[in-house]
């Protein structure tokens, strides 16, 4: 009898388990992933925790895919970062874009220090950092940074990164 009881009360237990949930980061098909460039905000407002991925801000594969030469094959948020998303080719070029609230100022004081160029246009203040394929940029004290990495990336440069921070400023 005691054995029996075990037995239905491990089958009760096990059959009420649910499986664990994916991580974030595997949100490629429910993040924009459409080739109506859907934003990666409106897409799966459920599937992206804490930081909302690129600051909750609609910035879908068509705002980005001009910065690429190859089709944007995926979009997820940063493993390590919810304030980041990456938009990525099956070429292994991507673009990173971060946004992140109350940083600004004071994230663009340190590069101002270092070998960078000025970008007049975007945000209150920014830089471009032509080594990195990179735009710093604030706006009201809100941080933009767009990052270009791999051979599909030639498009990118500080005025089409620099257009992409422009329109996320523009939805704050």
């Amino acid at each position: 009898m005691r054995t029996l009881t075990l037995l239905l009360i491990t089958v009760a237990v096990a059959g009420c388990s649910k499986a664990a949930s994916p991580p974030a980061a595997n949100v490629a098909s429910a993040v924009g992933n459409g080739a109506d460039g859907a934003s990666l905000a409106s897409a799966a407002p459920a599937a992206a925790p804490a930081g909302d991925g690129c600051g909750g801000h609609m910035v879908g594969q068509a705002d980005v895919q001009p910065l690429l030469t190859g089709p944007i094959t995926s979009v997820k948020l940063a493993p390590s970062d919810p304030d980041s998303c990456v938009f990525s080719t099956s070429g292994f070029s991507s673009i990173s874009v971060t946004v992140r609230p109350g940083q600004g100022k004071q994230t663009l004081e340190s590069w101002h220090k270092g070998p960078v160029t000025t970008l007049a246009g975007v945000g209150d203040d920014a830089v471009w950092e032509a080594g990195l394929q990179e735009v710093v940029a604030s706006k009201n004290d809100t941080l933009c940074t767009v990052t270009a990495m791999g051979s599909e990336v030639t498009p990118a440069t500080a005025e089409t990164e620099g257009a992409l921070c422009n329109k996320i400023f523009a939805g704050l």
